[in-house]
């Protein structure tokens, strides 16, 4: 720098992660040394382990990522059952045990989303509807990492 008032680099809108929380544990700080702190950062689930090893997403607060309700509302009834019977679904696996959980609960709706097109369901992996050839589609919340801890966003409509 030129020794005047550190500011925000103007040639960048957002960045964009594609790490995992090792990785990116390192390149936050950097980015906030860089005076790109303010710039907003997103990145996909790789970031986020859900291992419970808090002391690692200290150094992430302000990245934002797409996350399964499953894994950011550990509240969940339902959730809470499974992992009491399977632990491992406590940590990133939890995953596919939310999707296996939602492909339960669509066999029972499918007439439902396949007679009213806009009609969702509020799954543990996303919000889920029926598009296009009768594929579902999801689509998953947003979350920020905020002094160690993984805040969800309020939803927001596409």
């Amino acid at each position: 720098g030129s020794g005047g008032q550190a500011s925000r680099r103007q040639d960048i809108d957002f960045i964009f992660l594609a790490a995992t929380p090792q990785q990116a544990q390192q390149i936050k700080p950097t980015l906030n040394f860089q005076y790109a702190g303010d710039l907003p950062v997103y990145a996909t689930s790789h970031v986020f382990s859900a291992s419970g090893d808090q002391a690692q997403y200290n150094d992430m607060t302000g990245i934002r990522f797409c996350e399964t309700p499953w894994l950011l509302d550990a509240s969940n009834p339902l959730r809470q059952q499974v992992t009491r019977q399977w632990p491992q679904a406590n940590g990133s696996m939890g995953r596919l045990y939310a999707m296996g959980v939602d492909a339960y609960t669509l066999a029972a709706r499918l007439g439902q989303l396949k007679a009213l097109p806009d009609s969702r369901v509020e799954g543990l992996s996303g919000n889920l509807g029926m598009g296009a050839n009768q594929r579902i589609e999801r689509q998953l919340p947003w979350a920020q990492f905020v002094g160690g801890q993984v805040q969800r966003l309020p939803n927001t409509t596409p």
